[in-house]
């Protein structure tokens, strides 16, 4: 579960933080914010919202060489 200030916030981080903010437009992102608005209200909380996020962390490493 990630705890944030509000649904905004979670929108934001995940458009800024990847070339799409570069490729859209202002109008597009309202949009995006005002439909992930009422997708996510169901995680809304009196302190912002508990949206659960779940991620998988993937690690490799070399074969030891002989």
């Amino acid at each position: 579960m990630v705890s944030l200030r509000a649904v905004d916030e979670m929108v934001r981080v995940e458009v800024e933080s990847t070339p799409l903010v570069d490729r859209i437009t202002d109008a597009v992102y309202q949009r995006i914010l005002e439909e992930s608005r009422e997708v996510l209200a169901q995680y809304r909380t009196d302190g912002g919202a508990e949206i659960p996020i779940k991620g998988h962390l993937v690690t490799a490493r070399g074969r030891a060489r002989d």
